[in-house]
């Protein structure tokens, strides 16, 4: 569903891309994915991202002075 989807969006001539984690990686999408779209990837175990990617999460731990729960502050 995501690769149709992507592709679709692709060929309506917007960007698209795919958040994703290690485990994301190896047990659903596999690297095919990684190397085709731009990639959101998070991984709060490495200071340097596993894929190339266009963004990368490190910690979803952050405060935020007003906001109750933690935040992504990367």
């Amino acid at each position: 569903m995501t690769e149709t989807f992507c592709d679709y969006i692709l060929a309506q001539g917007y960007p698209t891309g795919v958040y994703l984690n290690k485990d994301y990686v190896n047990r659903v999408y596999g690297k095919d994915i990684v190397n085709k779209y731009d990639i959101w990837y998070e991984d709060h175990t490495h200071a340097e991202p596993n894929y190339s990617c266009l963004y990368y999460q490190t910690d979803w731990y952050g405060k935020v002075a007003g906001v109750a729960t933690n935040v992504d502050i990367d």
